[in-house]
């Protein structure tokens, strides 16, 4: 990444020596959007429109041909393009035209372009010049959303998601609630301290009101974005003001609001989710994007070559592509990533080989395409350094090590926590497919992939409901059982299937948990009378008969399903293989309807 980097540099700096008068005879805009026209020295290059954003005096273009005749652009000559790595390549848009973003040493001054043939297969050497004699500014995006938060429903709500940054770290701050009056959000903040007697936004002062612990003040926000605020503490020998960047997410007001505004980038949409609740992904001119996981962090993917907006909110990850060296712990993740046919980005692997069951991973490991570096717990830090990791993605156990990943942040490496299992909806621990494809830059395969696996499992919900009942579990070292949330995706599977989740109620039903531990006579109070009983073996080791199970307690003796021989046990394969979540319904339905063969994931105890 270094050696691209420095490689447009020096392009930039040979342009800048061949025009000794830009300094001084050049147009400068401020920050913004603005149309501007785009001379080209050959009649077989034509830019129909083009795009400019203007960030601190810098600028980046994205232009839109006139036909399709070029793949790849490159900001230099075609004699470097050819010997370079590292090109622009074209997006389609709506229409199917031909765009390219590419950064703008300087307007009104002519710019060495090369551009790529596709019937030709050669570099061509083109003279491109913005020209800001005809330019008209785009409307911003603070227009844009202050008419968003015009519209926004009186209301009081509790926010979604909270993050602050900023002071010494002995002081927090929490969002206690988000009041909208007359469309302006108003939240109320709590500082644990009592010393803090106003906060300023811009210009304008907001006292505080204080007690013997706390001090709570009500400010105006704008949602979904990161804004700055000022405390002032009265806690040393003067009173000071103490900066903090603040982010409060309302998902009741998040379709009303205004998208998540990014210093020098302009947002162009957001991608419509239809099962997965758990990440969202703004998308931004040039090829940015912003993912949003919620309960947990928002990632900047920023496109090959491109830079990294200024002023950016510490608190947002940044992600710089390709990304080609992934160190991955979350293993659900691994059969979207094989269904992505994007293997090759995994380096390293936080499983040994004999613990995957995607043969894909099993053969990449075996050929040394794929290195194992150490269980999400205790990876090996040298290799991770030693083989260029861009990015470590940890699945919800790192919770339980976060001396670990303190650690691979402190190494300069990314930290992405997958939480699909936490979806509630069969598909959307799948839909997750379309979130690694914003990091893989294959939206299109992601999207042809996950609408036929969304056509299978709405297919399958012509499966007749049997009423039978169907209790999900395993038995843990310490006695107690563990089941699926009410809320979890396997449930949703059983009733799918034709069945019925034997756990209606469970304590903590508002909890975020997709497993949990319920002592062995609650349990026995809701499955004893279940129909079919299976076994959850991808956490728990497998178990091959009824013996085993009665080991585990004595109690499972009294169990109809036991009695009748309905006990199934699942294969560890069932929880990597989130590509094809149908295959897990179907084999329910063959269960409840009295069939056994031709299944995936669950077979039958003696």
């Amino acid at each position: 990444m270094m050696k691209k980097l420095v490689s447009l540099m020096l392009a930039v700096l040979m342009l800048v020596s061949m025009c000794p008068a830009l300094a001084e005879n050049a147009a400068v805009l401020e920050d913004g959007r603005y149309h501007v026209t785009v001379e080209s020295d050959s009649g077989m290059f034509k830019v129909v429109d083009c795009v400019l954003t203007a960030v601190n005096g810098e600028y980046t273009a994205t232009i839109t041909m006139s036909g399709t005749g070029y793949d790849k652009l490159f900001v230099g000559t075609g004699e470097e393009a050819a010997a370079a790595e590292a090109h622009i390549e074209y997006e389609a848009d709506a229409e199917g035209a031909y765009t390219f973003t590419l950064p703008v040493a300087q307007l009104d001054e002519p710019i060495a372009v090369a551009a790529h043939s596709v019937k030709k297969d050669s570099w061509y050497d083109r003279i491109l010049t913005f020209t800001t004699e005809n330019v008209e500014q785009i409307a911003s995006q603070t227009q844009d959303r202050e008419t968003a938060m015009a519209s926004l429903s009186s209301g009081i709500y509790t926010p979604d998601e909270f993050t602050f940054t900023g002071g010494t770290g002995r002081v927090t701050i929490s969002c206690e609630k988000v009041e909208v009056i007359d469309g302006q959000p108003m939240a109320t903040l709590v500082f644990s301290s009592s010393k803090y007697t106003c906060v300023r936004v811009g210009d304008v002062q907001y006292d505080s009101v204080c007690d013997e612990k706390t001090s709570r003040v009500e400010i105006p926000v704008v949602l979904n974005q990161s804004m700055t605020i000022y405390g002032t503490t009265t806690a040393m020998s003067a009173a000071h003001e103490v900066e903090y960047s603040i982010f409060i997410r309302v998902d009741a007001l998040k379709s009303e609001s205004a998208a998540v505004e990014l210093p020098g980038l302009v947002w162009e949409k957001s991608m419509e989710i239809v099962y997965a609740e758990g990440f969202a992904v703004d998308y931004y001119e040039g090829g940015y994007a912003l993912i949003d996981v919620r309960d947990s962090a928002r990632y900047l993917v920023v496109p090959e070559n491109m830079p990294v907006p200024e002023g950016l909110d510490p608190a947002i990850i940044v992600l710089q592509q390709p990304l080609n060296n992934i160190y991955l712990a979350a293993t659900s993740a691994m059969a979207l990533f094989d269904s992505l046919d994007s293997l090759d980005a995994i380096r390293l692997s936080g499983t040994q080989k004999d613990g995957w069951y995607i043969e894909n991973a099993v053969k990449a490991m075996e050929n040394g395409d794929m290195l194992f570096a150490g269980k999400y717990s205790e990876p090996d830090f040298e290799m991770l350094l030693t083989e260029g990791c861009d990015l470590a993605i940890e699945s919800m156990m790192i919770s339980h090590s976060p001396k670990v990943k303190e650690m691979i942040e402190l190494l300069g490496i990314p930290v992405f926590i997958d939480r699909s299992s936490y979806e509630s909806h069969p598909l959307g621990r799948t839909e997750w497919i379309r979130l690694y494809a914003v990091l893989m830059d294959k939206e299109e395969e992601a999207e042809a992939f996950f609408a036929q696996q969304a056509q299978i499992v709405e297919d399958l919900k012509g499966f007749e409901n049997t009423g039978k009942t169907v209790a999900f579990f395993y038995i843990h070292t310490d006695g107690s059982a563990v089941v699926r949330s009410t809320a979890d995706y396997v449930p949703g599977m059983i009733e799918i299937a034709g069945g019925k989740y034997v756990f209606e109620e469970l304590p903590d039903p508002e909890s975020d948990r997709s497993s949990i531990s319920i002592s062995m006579e609650e349990f026995y109070n809701a499955a004893v009378d279940a129909d079919y009983l299976i076994y959850n073996a991808t956490i728990d080791a497998p178990i091959s008969s009824v013996d085993e199970l009665l080991a585990k307690s004595d109690l499972f003796a009294d169990f109809k399903a036991i009695k009748e021989g309905n006990v199934w046990c699942t294969g560890k394969y069932l929880y990597q293989a989130t590509d094809i979540v149908g295959s897990l319904i179907t084999d329910i339905n063959l269960m409840l309807t009295g069939e056994t063969d031709g299944m995936t994931f669950i077979y039958k105890m003696n």
